[in-house]
């Protein structure tokens, strides 16, 4: 096991500096610095090689610029590393690959341009010559000369188009094309294909640079690799990381997690500990940080809190107060989740081609976000899982769910009728499969015969409604037709039984809705729900993008129907919970032991009064949740079962194959471990 697989305790701080800051590292002293993260309970940190204005912080090496106003004494990166190794810290250091006030003012043609060749700020572009004559050389030199532990490289991906003449003529040499300057052009979709795989190349080049400065340095790339930019990372990447974004880092760590949970990489998400996010100076309570990093090492990650120092390299004692408060709830939890395994049960297909499906270099998460947010609420197991690698281990799952997943390969289909064929379920939504190899709109579903409808069209309005018919779909739902947003979809059943119908809304006598959504209207004589037997299994089907729509319009009823579906298609448990929305689960194995972690979503949290106060969640106080039940599948009897870290012996009862257990209270985070 590596370094970074033991290293559950990460602090990361920026120190973007402008040239023009004042008393840069006034307060930096190595040896002070390490005895406060020694005291905070780190095990690796972050150091700044390069900011975003193109500065190093370090002496030694004849390539890029220190910081003009670093005193010329003062190696940041290297006492910094020293000081560190000799308390058993680990060092990460922190490249951005993305601007330079130096390279912009000498090298201006070397920068980003938008289509009418206007710089865009001081982005240096990597398709420019910058990445061969300037940044390579530095990183080679930089890794031979200190001995860091490995490198994170921001913005190292494809963020948006660039218009500079190194990308037009790039592209052209390579596809005989002229570069599209908008997204009306017809060659547009394959302008991002080129992109996304010359930056594919570019970070294979940074890190064998990294590699012939020093082969032992672990490297990782922000963001990449993410459910936002979806593929399979390459063997030299040693870990994988992402600054989640803010807006509730409880929830977005906890999907981000479940999606590399799968990746066979360690992993860390980087939650933060502004009140807003990086350049914010305030500080949330360690109580919100708790919350946050629990449901990260529950779901097999490592935690790395970002924060920002004071250009003097100073942070606020009552700050390093609250980052100790929450490394030492991790260090508290790390024996039961070192080199525990994430068990395989309900799986949430990501396509690897969502960047170019959608047309877009970041992918809209809405459909996978929605998900994740009903199977989380509705007390699952589950896992987000890149379909290259679903294709290749389906046979371990129950249930997958492609949630309007418009490509499915040649070979993901001839696997996916397979595990149906054999007892799996599945549930698919909207237009699911009507992708060509090209990304062409096919007209008909690829899995027509495992959805047992057939494709009849577009369903003309942005809203309608679902009609429960089946008695199995109404467990917690309201007798009432359910409102869904989103696109719609007109199929007609063939094979499948008929479990709701899809009704129109109600419209005026000028053909518009009532207001900015109308009533039920009439049965539209299509389906909105089907199912249907295949093989030894069961495929359910939903007309629309449910799950979209419940991201963003919270209609409460659509969790409880997908919630009955899924328990439909399910060909056996392994885990129940029964306990509110707000308590994640996860199902793991660690050295032959049963472990599920459950985490608490709940926190009294500040109200902002609408239209004001659009900020972040932040939870001050926990609320405990009360005498949760879990049951488990478990054949053999367990020899002991207690509550950690609390080393509270837990009630259980066995029930035929499961074992049902009583969880007395739960605050932030805690595991029962069966012992077999």
């Amino acid at each position: 096991m590596s370094w970074y697989e033991r290293s559950f305790r990460k602090l990361f701080f920026d120190f973007h500096t402008h040239s023009s800051a004042v008393e840069v590292a006034k307060d930096f002293d190595a040896e002070t610095w390490a005895e406060q993260l020694l005291k905070a309970h780190v095990q690796a940190v972050s150091t700044i090689v390069q900011c975003r204005y193109g500065w190093r912080y370090y002496q030694k090496g004849s390539i890029g610029w220190v910081h003009p106003r670093l005193p010329k004494d003062i190696d940041i990166v290297g006492e910094t590393i020293s000081a560190c190794h000799e308390r058993g810290i680990r060092v990460i250091g922190y490249y951005h690959t993305l601007g330079s006030e130096m390279l912009a003012a000498i090298r201006p043609e070397w920068l980003e341009r938008d289509p009418l060749g206007r710089p865009q700020d001081i982005w240096i572009c990597l398709l420019s010559p910058a990445l061969k004559e300037y940044i390579i050389p530095q990183l080679e030199e930089f890794n031979r000369n200190y001995d860091i532990d490995g490198m994170f490289f921001d913005f190292s991906y494809a963020k948006g188009p660039c218009f500079c003449q190194s990308c037009r003529r790039s592209f052209k040499e390579d596809t005989g094309l002229e570069l599209p300057l908008d997204r009306e052009s017809p060659y547009w979709k394959k302008f991002m294909e080129w992109k996304l795989e010359k930056f594919k190349e570019i970070r294979q080049e940074i890190s064998d640079a990294v590699h012939r400065g020093n082969p032992d340095v672990l490297v990782a790339f922000n963001w990449c690799y993410s459910t936002r930019m979806p593929e399979k990372p390459p063997k030299d990447v040693g870990f994988l990381s992402l600054d989640i974004c803010p807006d509730n880092q409880v929830f977005n760590a906890s999907m981000q997690a479940r999606f590399w949970a799968t990746m066979s990489k360690p992993f860390d998400i980087m939650n933060t500990a502004f009140l807003q996010w990086w350049g914010d100076w305030g500080i949330k309570p360690a109580i919100a940080l708790k919350q946050e990093c629990a449901t990260i090492i529950a779901n097999g990650g490592r935690t790395w809190i970002g924060y920002q120092m004071y250009p003097q390299f100073r942070v606020e004692a009552a700050v390093m107060s609250q980052l100790a408060e929450a490394l030492a709830f991790v260090k508290e939890r790390e024996h039961f989740c070192v080199n525990q395994k994430i068990q395989p049960y309900i799986a949430i297909s990501h396509s690897t081609r969502s960047n170019l499906i959608q047309v877009s270099f970041h992918v809209d998460e809405k459909s996978i976000k929605g998900a994740h947010k009903i199977l989380l609420e509705s007390g699952f197991h589950y896992n987000i899982v890149l379909d290259e690698i679903l294709e290749n281990e389906i046979g371990k799952y129950k249930a997958i769910i492609l949630p309007d997943q418009r490509y499915i390969s040649d070979r993901f289909a001839e696997a996916l009728r397979d595990f149906v064929n054999n007892g799996g379920g599945l549930i698919a939504t909207c237009l699911t499969g009507t992708l060509d190899e090209d990304l062409n709109f096919t007209g008909k579903f690829k899995l027509e015969d495992l959805f047992g409808v057939s494709l009849d069209g577009k369903y003309p309005y942005d809203h309608a409604y679902m009609e429960i018919l089946d008695e199995r779909l109404k467990t917690n739902v309201l007798e009432m037709p359910i409102l869904v947003w989103g696109e719609l979809i007109y199929v007609k059943p063939k094979s499948a039984e008929i479990l709701a119908h899809l009704r129109g809304i109600y419209l005026r006598s000028d053909g518009k809705p009532l207001l900015a959504s109308s009533p039920p209207g009439a049965y539209t004589g299509y389906p909105m729900i089907t199912l249907n037997k295949f093989g030894k299994g069961k495929v359910a089907y939903v007309a629309c993008d449910v799950f979209s729509s419940y991201l963003l319009k919270n209609q409460w009823v659509i969790k409880h129907v997908i919630k009955n579906i899924l328990n439909l298609i399910l060909p056996e448990k392994l885990v129940e919970v029964n306990a509110p929305a707000g308590v994640e689960v996860v199902l793991a194995e660690q050295e032959g032991r049963r472990l599920i972690h459950l985490v608490n979503h709940y926190g009294e949290r500040p109200l902002s009064p609408w239209p004001f106060g659009d900020n972040n969640a932040l939870t001050e106080n926990i609320i405990p949740i009360h005498n949760i039940v879990v049951k488990v599948k478990c054949n053999e009897k367990p020899t002991r079962i207690k509550l950690e870290p609390e080393g509270e012996e837990l009630k259980w009862k066995k029930e035929g194959d499961m074992i049902s257990i009583l969880v007395p209270k739960l605050e932030i985070h805690s595991c029962i471990i069966i012992e077999l």
